[in-house]
């Protein structure tokens, strides 16, 4: 009993460490959950700051920047209110690969239509997508919507990836949302994405592929099959989807 309380008391933690998920409510507005500083309501609130193991102030960005690079993890001091006391810990090696594989699993998406290893099912995107676009291609599908930091704050970061291919007419990238065209193409004009094509109004996709939450990520290869299917945004998200990309053009 010892053993699995200790074990569900670190699952929580490295959750609200580092998962950061959002959700696109009935009435139009955003809630952001967020591993690393998830209030009572779940939203997102930058104005907090975390104290690092010398005791120092850290503001958002920067204690983002920390967690964002895998080696660190957040506590918490007493109970968790609307502005929780935060301390920012470095990780051990072993730490950081438990963390890796925690993580990894937990992002991993359970939809079957995202399902890693299986064949990718392009009927949905066929009526707007041309086939000679999808059929061996790298494909790079991007959930996401104009309201979704995490989602946006992800670009550069995929941009980065994207400046590295050196045979960009072999992926197909997919920037898919239920935003209108003209809010969808205000943001991508604000942060674009490299290659992108933008499908807006997809609720039908996103119904059809079925997504547990914003951002989310997948990668199929040239023949067809799902190599990643990710979910959220968290320390990992960024390499695992560089990683998927190269193999798969690679390939």
């Amino acid at each position: 009993m010892k053993k699995l309380f200790i074990i569900a008391c670190f699952l929580v933690l490295s959750a609200i460490a580092y998962g950061q998920d959002t959700v696109q409510n009935a009435d139009g507005s955003t809630t952001i959950t967020t591993t690393m500083i998830s209030t009572k309501a779940g939203r997102l609130d930058t104005n907090l700051v975390a104290y690092d193991e010398q005791g120092k102030a850290l503001r958002y960005y920067q204690y983002t920047k920390l967690l964002n690079s895998g080696q660190y993890t957040m506590s918490f001091e007493g109970p968790q209110t609307d502005k929780p006391v935060m301390h920012i810990k470095k990780l051990s090696v072993d730490e950081q690969n438990k963390m890796f594989n925690m993580i990894r699993e937990s992002i991993t998406s359970k939809s079957p239509g995202l399902k890693e290893g299986s064949p990718f099912d392009t009927k949905p995107l066929e009526s707007i997508v041309p086939v000679n676009q999808l059929n061996g291609k790298v494909l790079l599908l991007l959930f996401w919507y104009a309201n979704c930091p995490p989602c946006t704050e992800d670009f550069a970061s995929i941009n980065k990836i994207l400046k590295q291919v050196h045979n960009p007419e072999d992926i197909t990238i997919l920037a898919i949302t239920t935003d209108n065209e003209d809010i969808a193409a205000a943001k991508l004009k604000e942060k674009p994405v490299l290659y992108a094509k933008l499908i807006s109004g997809a609720r039908d996709i996103t119904n059809a592929y079925k997504p547990e939450g914003f951002p989310a990520y997948v990668v199929v290869d040239k023949a067809g099959i799902t190599r990643l299917g990710i979910i959220g945004s968290s320390p990992i998200t960024m390499q695992l989807v560089g990683t998927a990309v190269r193999a798969a053009l690679t390939q």
